[in-house]
């Protein structure tokens, strides 16, 4: 969670409550108070306001706050004023603690060894090349996995480093990058919490890795580091899901992600998945399966639980701007196409330091 602002602030952007009230009578019982501020949205408006009614609709409410974190009212509250006369902000210094945590959405070093053969495409390394060509450098990749992306750019001529939290998936990064000749800079290290003493000209996070980062304190912690790493003049891509595009496939049906050959020794590999979509939180939930098998006999088989957050891009940008980055491009598509909230693939954004 951000830093509760002091009091007497304007607060239009944390939580509500009736003056002599500790809760809505309309609220949704499992949400009694939000603890949860994003400037960019909430600021807009006063609250009670023609434009922003109080929050006593549920699918309003969800609109503007989806994916807050939540607290419980409790006798500690303080208010602070709004500037009308109906309304006060609140906030419980002992409840509005940060929800991050350092628990893996998806533990990428079960599995690194085999990753590269169900993650193969190339449909997005022109665009990042692209990218990397009208950037300056130095250049970083952060969540740079195996390196997929990295190593393509790096055959290209175009220098970049990687990080990533997942040494597994770095050792990979670094056995690839040695049999092409390359060399590789990396970095083990938490996208949330990482000193490289290095401004770059271009930092970004590809293949929507940012949905792995479910919480978004996290995420916001994340952009801060972004932040502090980036070059005055420096750029900042992200790229996340478009949630009317993904959507599909995340209702708990099996989805086959292909059978592969482990070069090896020769076992045959079989992946499948099961994602499970909350609606309210926009959460996804479910379980990647690989089964190694040798002909009709089965070797082993790996159970790899996933999470991960499929984030509003209006949301995603409210965090960007509280971090202190400004979006000055959209992309809906790796061919440059202009971002369409209902028909647009991807979200692909490039910002700036605000």
């Amino acid at each position: 969670m951000g830093v509760i602002p002091p009091e007497g602030e304007d607060f239009s952007h944390a939580t509500f409550a009736k003056k002599r009230e500790w809760q809505f009578p309309q609220f949704p019982p499992q949400y009694p108070t939000v603890a949860r501020h994003y400037p960019p949205i909430l600021r807009k408006c006063q609250v009670g306001s023609e434009n922003n009614p109080p929050f006593v609709d549920e699918t309003y409410w969800r609109k503007y706050l989806e994916g807050c974190t939540l607290c419980t009212m409790s006798s500690t509250m303080k208010t602070a004023p709004c500037g009308n006369g109906d309304w006060t902000m609140t906030y419980d210094p002992e409840s509005v603690k940060s929800q991050g945590t350092d628990e893996r959405a998806i533990d990428f070093d079960q599995v690194a060894h085999v990753y590269d053969l169900y993650v193969s495409t190339s449909i997005d390394i022109d665009f990042w090349a692209d990218v990397a060509c009208r950037s300056g450098g130095p250049r970083l990749e952060m969540m740079c996995g195996t390196g997929r992306i990295s190593i393509a750019l790096l055959r290209q001529g175009i220098a970049v480093e990687g990080l990533d939290y997942s040494r597994a998936m770095l050792d990979v990064f670094r056995s690839r990058a040695a049999q092409a000749g390359l060399q590789a800079v990396l970095y083990h290290a938490d996208a949330r919490d990482f000193e490289l003493n290095k401004a770059y000209g271009l930092i970004f996070i590809a293949f929507h890795s940012i949905a792995e980062v479910v919480d978004n304190e996290d995420k916001l912690r994340v952009f801060r580091q972004v932040r502090r790493h980036l070059a005055e003049e420096g750029v900042f891509w992200i790229s996340a899901h478009n949630p009317p595009a993904r959507r599909q496939g995340l209702d708990g049906r099996l989805v086959d992600m292909g059978h592969h050959r482990l070069p090896a020794t020769g076992e045959d590999l079989h992946v499948t998945g099961r994602y499970h979509l909350d609606p309210s939180s926009r959460i996804v939930t479910g379980s990647q399966s690989y089964v190694f098998s040798n002909g009709e006999k089965q070797l082993r088989h790996i159970d790899l639980p996933v999470r991960f957050h499929l984030i509003d891009p209006g949301m995603l940008e409210a965090l960007l701007a509280e971090a202190g980055l400004v979006v000055t491009e959209r992309r809906g598509n790796y061919d440059g196409a202009i971002y369409s909230p209902k028909t647009s693939p991807f979200f692909l954004a490039c910002c700036k330091l605000a």
